[in-house]
């Protein structure tokens, strides 16, 4: 009897960490992926080229932070899934709250710029024609 309880414990965390695994990486090339695409658009600030190494780093710790609370792991019954809003809210707000921290109020100008720009650029794409009927 005890060695049947002991193999079915055995089998147990075995199992358990062959799910954990597998979750795990996901996450990681869903993370990799994602900070990919984000990097893109921080290297359109205007300010990247002259402040690379501070803005990486704080891209980094961003991206971490952000990312952790925007996905949805996959599930045994749902794929894995990214809540792209509460992503890049998250991720654009830690971004700030460094450059305030590092007293930065350039870095903080020049995001925030880029951000309206951005968002003027995507409003003039999802905008309906008005001349069509």
């Amino acid at each position: 009897m005890g060695s049947r309880l002991v193999r079915f414990i055995v089998i147990g965390v075995i199992a358990a960490g062959l799910g954990v695994w597998r979750a795990s990486s996901r996450w990681s090339t869903d993370a990799d992926d994602t900070r990919k695409i984000v990097m893109d658009l921080v290297k359109d600030l205007d300010c990247y080229d002259a402040n690379k190494s501070v803005i990486d780093q704080c891209a980094d710790r961003a991206h971490k932070n952000s990312f952790a609370s925007a996905y949805k792991p996959a599930g045994r019954y749902r794929s894995s899934d990214i809540d792209g809003d509460k992503y890049l809210d998250g991720f654009f707000k830690s971004l700030a709250d460094q450059f305030d921290l590092l007293n930065r109020q350039d870095l903080k100008k020049c995001l925030s710029d880029s951000r309206k720009r951005w968002n003027e650029s995507t409003d003039e794409t999802t905008k309906p024609d008005e001349n069509k009927q």
